[in-house]
């Protein structure tokens, strides 16, 4: 099951405060959160995009972390880790 929710607050970087816009999706073991400039569409490859286990384990970043995936689906973020 995969849940999508948007939360335009959320800040890219702590240090520069620059506003992104998110997409999260989860699965059974995992959240990932996809992060890009306003107005990206999700089929852009200009999202960064990090996963988090459920169980507390650490932040993994696709491709590096640098803003260079697409989000549209949990699918897709899925992908990106295999």
């Amino acid at each position: 099951m995969s849940i999508m929710s948007y939360d335009p607050n959320l800040k890219a970087d702590r240090q520069t405060e620059t506003p992104l816009d998110t997409l999260r999706y989860t699965d059974a073991d995992y959240e990932y959160l996809c992060e890009a400039v306003p107005e990206t569409l999700a089929t852009t490859a200009a999202w960064r995009v990090s996963r988090v286990a459920f169980n507390g384990s650490s932040e993994r970043f696709a491709r590096g972390g640098r803003f260079a995936c697409a989000a549209d689906s949990v699918e897709t973020v899925q992908a990106l880790f295999a």
